[in-house]
């Protein structure tokens, strides 16, 4: 009898789906993790910015030093630009934190309904 010859594949094939399967829900969370961070160290610099008015010198500098002081600590990916991006993330999506792992297809709803939310009614 050959023992490769099973009704659902090899043993061999059913635990490299499991592996598959592990190792592409862990990319997944990682990516929705990272994506978090992002908007959250978005949320942060707009926070340390507000200061009832943006000044423009004071942001360029907090940016800068944040970036050097991550770059030290982190490695690459912490760039001016990148903080910048981060920024300009949340202020795009200010209210979207809870709603960052929504159905496919729903963004216009949730993107109407945080806009109503946000911006006073004329």
């Amino acid at each position: 009898m050959n023992h490769e010859m099973t009704i659902g594949g090899t043993l061999f094939d059913r635990v490299v789906q499991i592996l598959e399967q592990a190792r592409s829900n862990v990319v997944q969370s990682v990516n929705t993790n990272m994506i978090k961070a992002y908007w959250l160290i978005g949320r942060e610099i707009v926070v340390e910015l507000q200061g009832g008015e943006e000044r423009a010198v004071y942001g360029k500098q907090v940016i800068e030093m944040l970036s050097r002081q991550l770059t030290k600590c982190y490695g690459r990916g912490f760039s001016a630009t990148n903080l910048k991006y981060f920024r300009l993330f949340f202020q795009a999506y200010p209210c979207r934190l809870n709603v960052i792992r929504h159905p496919a297809g729903d963004e216009l709803a949730c993107s109407l309904k945080c806009r109503a939310t946000i911006q006073p009614s004329a």
